[in-house]
């Protein structure tokens, strides 16, 4: 077993003897050594005084304080044997970069972290160093990072909150096991969780985790559908780049007709949707874009944008422009491809960036001509305004999608991508934080708008979780949450759970059409044939110009052997369309049934000729079409049409299939035999 694992277990003493050859290497620290004789001396003594009976309340929590110093101390010391492993396999000591680095401070140090945070730091430090300690945490735990994202989650700065919550949503699905080691942290973290603020943001980050894992599938549809298809377009003929007028232009009608036939319109406004929900749609076209030397250095991929930062400095005037200002303005990219966008400027002739330029002057003059100085939207033309909280968690984990996905140096971390977002039951997160019932809701609706309906039951599980009473089995009032729990679990076919989701929005909002006819599907599906005729019976009676519920109500009777009851829902089925094909396989079925061969083929000749194509080929029919058919035929003496009937087909039917429909048991073999002969089949 691990140190870890033992220490997990309690098992102190034997993790500690773990420890001793590690802590007896040349390479480890003077320092590391007093730990390990510290620890090792404070737990002698514990164990002493409880040999001796000695009364002492402090006992569990100085037990429970040695085991994350152990914990502390196998990280460090299992980091030195592998910087020691790569520098003799490198031939020579490269010192880690020291961003994200996986080291551990000492008090000085979070102290120092803790005075640039409360001091908002210079620029873009105290961000950056946030962004880092997340890179850190990924690779080893240290509780004192720990203790400066919760002063960070204090801040009263957006942009350094955003950070610390995102790191913190990161760290404590990581290490939720860990921190319990670690009382005084835990404290401090349960104590951001009665925070309101703190749960808003929370779960905003936790939202963005979600829309994150649709970033590949929209991106698979830009390169693969939407970008050649807007290459496609009449207007991007012999030009190298399509702008959003030229799709939108409807100065040539053609255009226009195209842009809706293609089904490009249609896409296009789906992935506006999605824009405007928060999802990653400019994937597809940054990721081509982040091999700049700007990116070897890991930090400058959670750099906030910053126009005057020496790699993009050179496009922008140093009394502003408008080109900087709409930069720094779009909340709709995030700043890794910000600075994208500003690097792919630098290959640009100066002459067409400056009539770039001189364009979106003219542009934000209009506007502000148009629409008055005095007004919101012109205003905000000419200044930088501030963005929202939600829009820099979108920024800020898109930021961190693309690291983590894009990055060279991804593989030195674990992707927090993978787990990011889960409400599973038992999620460590979710299980250290309890988060609003409005959260939770929102949780769900996402996911059920994604369509991912095991990540939204267990969304819904959780509000049943947070909701349940004694006295009642849920407290769930709302009818459409209990729908769309349904759809989600009829959608994976359970149908159980689905038809106990449509009862429970029954018993809310009685005799609504959708629940109803959604929980009739699932009585049927479940072989609950009684119930499910009453419920389509209900149906019939709220659609009647609906046919399908008549139909299902004979399809019920069937399967309950109500023959003669079933029979005529479907003949009046027929009076009105008497070329459905449905229709009269059931009523051929229905009649044999019954044993009623004569008017079985009355019908199978309504059904045959609905059947054949004008080529004369019975190109619709099944092999179940066929033996209905052939059994009419057989049944009333025309047993040669029945043999030529049954050639084609490609499956023969069962001895109890047809033994059910009237045939003779003891006829049947030699029936199957003789369709053999014709067909030479070896069945």
């Amino acid at each position: 077993m691990s140190v870890e694992d033992l220490v997990v277990e309690g098992r102190l003493r034997e993790a500690l003897n773990e420890l001793e050859p590690a802590i007896s290497r040349p390479s480890v620290s003077w320092e590391l050594r007093k730990e390990y004789n510290d620890i090792v001396t404070l737990y002698d003594l514990l164990l002493d005084y409880f040999r001796q009976g000695v009364n002492d309340p402090e006992r569990q929590n100085v037990f429970t304080r040695l085991i994350g110093r152990t914990l502390v101390l196998s990280d460090r010391l299992e980091l030195i044997s592998s910087s020691e492993k790569s520098a003799k396999e490198s031939k020579g000591n490269s010192p880690q970069q020291a961003f994200g680095a996986p080291t551990f401070w000492s008090s000085v140090e979070k102290a120092d972290a803790i005075q640039k945070i409360r001091n908002g730091a210079k620029g873009a430090d105290a961000l950056l160093l946030l962004s880092s300690i997340t890179l850190s945490l990924l690779q080893v735990f240290d509780p004192r990072k720990m203790e400066v994202l919760c002063e960070a989650a204090e801040s009263t700065d957006d942009a350094i909150v955003v950070r610390a919550v995102t790191a913190i949503d990161i760290a404590v699905r990581r290490y939720a096991q860990r921190i319990r080691f670690y009382p005084d942290v835990e404290a401090r973290l349960r104590q951001l969780g009665t925070d309101s603020a703190f749960i808003d943001m929370l779960t905003d980050v936790e939202l963005q985790f979600v829309r994150s894992r649709d970033t590949e599938e929209i991106e698979r549809r830009m390169v693969d559908d939407i970008i050649p298809s807007m290459l496609r377009s009449p207007k991007a003929k012999g030009k190298h780049f399509i702008t959003p007028d030229d799709l939108t232009d409807e100065s040539n009608p053609e255009w226009s007709q195209w842009l809706k036939e293609s089904g490009l319109e249609e896409k296009l406004q789906e992935l506006t949707e999605l824009q405007m929900n928060g999802s990653d749609v400019y994937m597809a076209t940054f990721s081509k874009l982040k091999n700049y030397p700007f990116f070897d250095d890991i930090a400058n991929w959670f750099r906030p944008f910053d126009p005057t930062h020496p790699a993009i400095s050179h496009l922008f005037p140093k009394d502003g422009h408008s080109l900087q200002s709409i930069i720094m303005r779009s909340g709709m990219f995030c700043n890794s491809d910000k600075y994208s966008f500003c690097l792919s400027l630098a290959s640009v002739p100066r002459a067409q960036l400056d009539m770039l330029q001189s364009q979106f002057a003219e542009q934000e003059e209009a506007i502000r001509e148009e629409l008055g100085s005095d007004n919101p939207i012109a205003s905000a033309s000419s200044k930088n305004p501030k963005p929202s909280p939600r829009t820099l968690v979108r920024q800020y984990i898109q930021d961190l999608y693309r690291f983590f996905h894009l990055s060279p140096a991804r593989s030195s971390y674990a992707d927090p991508f993978i787990v990011g977002g889960s409400q599973a039951a038992g999620d460590p997160l979710h299980t250290f934080y309890t988060l609003p019932m409005t959260s939770l809701i929102a949780l769900f609706e996402l996911n059920f708008q994604r369509r991912d309906f095991p990540a939204a039951i267990s969304s819904f599980d959780a509000i049943q979780r947070m909701t349940a009473k004694p006295s009642s089995p849920s407290s769930i009032t709302d009818v459409t949450l209990w729908q769309k729990y349904g759809y989600c679990h009829q959608h994976n076919g359970n149908y159980e759970e689905a038809l106990r989701a449509y009862l429970m929005a029954d018993v809310l909002k009685p005799d609504h059409y959708w629940t109803l006819h959604h929980t009739a599907q699932c009585q049927r599906a479940l072989a609950q044939y009684d119930d499910a005729f009453h419920s389509y019976h209900h149906l019939a009676a709220m659609k009647p110009d609906n046919p399908l519920f008549t139909y299902r109500q004979a399809e019920c009777l069937i399967q309950m052997g109500k023959y003669d009851e079933s029979l005529p829902l479907l003949q009046l089925l027929a009076y009105d369309n008497p070329n459905d094909l449905r229709t009269n396989r059931a009523i051929v079925r229905t009649e044999l049934l019954l044993q009623h061969p004569d008017a079985a083929l009355r019908t199978a000749h309504r059904l045959q000729t609905a059947l054949t194509a004008d080529d004369g080929t019975a190109s619709q029919a099944t092999d179940d079409d066929l033996t209905l058919i052939a059994v009419a035929q057989w049944l009333t003496g025309h047993r040669d049409e029945a043999l030529l009937t049954l050639s084609p087909i490609t499956s023969l039917p069962s001895v109890d299939t047809l033994h059910q429909l009237g045939i003779d048991e003891t006829d049947i073999p030699f029936l199957l035999d003789l369709v053999r002969g014709r067909k030479g089949l070896k069945q």
